[in-house]
């Protein structure tokens, strides 16, 4: 399916997986809106795209809060037009064992992984279910298909976006609006990982255009066809 013209709207496109989904959407086309909590990197990535003859929208914004998102929508609206393509990327991570995670860090995790997700596909199905025509890719992890030690809340929030995507696909399943998962199982290499330390050779680690090349195939996929899980990892372990 040809993107040519379509409005994309990223959460989190700043850095790592979502900078590289704005950048391969506009590759193919689309008109690119883009959510960051700080300005900075979602200028730079808009002059990027702008240079390279694309258009794009950076917006300042807090999609763990319903009006944040909401506003968020509203600019891209304003500017660019309904969104075809919503990429649910912002997501957050508390280490460490289970008795020692505090509320305060469990709401977090939810609010990132989750809440900001179902904020984000309520604004998205107002657009497209009129129409009958759109996609939205949640980012997933490997932690939604195979749990760890240490990171209780990050697996049960990514379980939960998980289920939230295969339960909302089945409910849109012949109204013209596709939702899909893209689950990286493996480590990405982005400054988070690098900062925590992660075990194993970076350089067998994925790249963040390794999921965005799936992104892009679930928002191009053809209408008689439909995808509603991709699991992206490396060709050989990169855990430990």
């Amino acid at each position: 399916m040809d993107l040519t013209g379509k409005v994309a709207l990223i959460q989190g496109g700043g850095a790592g997986v979502g900078r590289a989904c704005a950048l391969a959407l506009a590759g193919k086309g689309c008109r690119v809106a883009f959510g960051g909590r700080t300005l900075e990197p979602i200028e730079r990535l808009a002059e990027e795209i702008r240079a390279g003859g694309g258009e794009a929208l950076p917006v300042r914004a807090d999609v763990t809060d319903p009006a944040g998102v909401h506003r968020l929508f509203e600019e891209a609206r304003a500017a660019l037009g309904p969104v075809d393509v919503l990429v649910n990327n912002v997501g957050g991570l508390v280490m460490g064992p289970f008795a020692e995670l505090e509320p305060e860090g469990w709401h977090m995790v939810m609010a990132q992984n989750l809440h900001a997700a179902y904020y984000c596909c309520r604004e998205a199905l107002a657009d497209m279910l009129p129409k009958r025509s759109g996609v939205i890719v949640n980012i997933g992890s490997g932690g939604a298909v195979n749990p760890g030690a240490n990171a209780v809340a990050y697996c049960t929030a990514k379980h939960a976006l998980r289920g939230l995507t295969l339960s909302l696909a089945e409910e849109v399943r012949g109204k013209g609006v596709k939702v899909a998962i893209v689950n990286p199982v493996g480590v990405i290499d982005k400054p988070a990982a690098r900062k925590r330390g992660r075990s194993g050779k970076p350089d067998t680690w994925m790249l963040p255009e390794d999921i965005a090349r799936a992104v892009v195939f679930l928002a191009g996929q053809g209408p008689r066809a439909l995808t509603t899980e991709i699991n992206v990892a490396p060709p050989a372990p990169n855990y430990g």
